[in-house]
């Protein structure tokens, strides 16, 4: 299998989107939907290689794999089960254990204000008038995103 190198962008964006531009709508949205598959394909790719270094550098007891060009260093995040530390309770001195431990107790929270924002809506129109001013005044638009789907393919 060869995986050739990705093309460079270009210096000058202003070029590349001039050339976007001059794309009839069916040909840019075809230029999208061949992009975002492109993305799907190599993200594929990159996981099935990453599967395998991991798998070769487990196979030889490594944290990692080394050649001329590169290093590749397994990570892996850590978490602990903690009914296994019970036994700590009586081999911690009773300041480590004032330290590092902290038995069941109730502690009253304080939960901030929040609205509902569905159940706001639905009162702010039973009530309307200045209720549906806030409301509209208080909508915030994210920014934009292009949904695609191909005709004929519910999985695009």
């Amino acid at each position: 299998m060869t995986i050739n190198r990705l093309p460079v962008a270009p210096q000058n964006a202003q070029v590349e989107n001039e050339q976007y531009a001059a794309l009839t709508d069916s040909d840019l949205l075809e230029q999208l939907s061949m992009g975002r598959l492109f993305i799907a394909q190599t993200r594929t790719v990159v996981e099935r290689l990453e599967y395998e270094v991991i798998q070769r550098a487990q196979a030889r007891g490594a944290k990692a794999i080394i050649t001329e060009r590169y290093t590749a260093e397994l990570e892996a995040s850590v978490t602990y089960d903690h009914s296994r530390f019970v036994p700590l309770l009586e081999l911690l001195p009773e300041e480590g254990v004032k330290d590092a431990y902290a038995p069941q107790h109730e502690e009253t929270v304080v939960v901030p204000a929040k609205w509902f924002t569905q159940k706001a809506i639905k009162w702010a129109n039973k009530v309307g008038g200045k209720a549906l001013n806030i409301i509209a005044e208080a909508r915030m638009e994210g920014a934009p995103r292009v949904k695609l789907t191909e005709k004929g393919n519910r999985n695009a």
